[in-house]
């Protein structure tokens, strides 16, 4: 059985991950990685909030300016997301196909 209760989730997140579970049938593993891929996705979007606030660029200690580090955790967490989403074969439920390119 799957725990349905993820506390450290967005409220979209977890509207997904509801979503997702009553629509597939999902091992306990896979129900994992969805988890782990929401993770992500959270991280994502709290990385572009920080991005969004203080800019793309940042000085370091000598002044120069520099790719700010949310950029990196937004672009790898995004990543993150998309695997495992692939993963699990959803990515094509979201581009109009079925789970596994059947």
């Amino acid at each position: 059985m799957h725990d349905t209760t993820h506390d450290d989730l967005s409220e979209a997140a977890t509207r997904l991950y509801a979503s997702v579970m009553s629509d597939f049938e999902l091992t306990d593993p896979e129900a994992a990685v969805l988890v782990e891929g929401l993770r992500s996705w959270d991280r994502a979007e709290e990385a572009r909030k920080i991005v969004d606030s203080e800019g793309v660029t940042m000085r370091n200690r000598f002044g120069h300016p520099e790719r700010h580090p949310a950029v990196i955790i937004e672009r790898d967490s995004r990543r993150d997301f998309v695997a495992a989403m692939r993963q699990l074969g959803l990515a094509s439920k979201y581009e109009g196909g079925e789970r596994g390119g059947s």
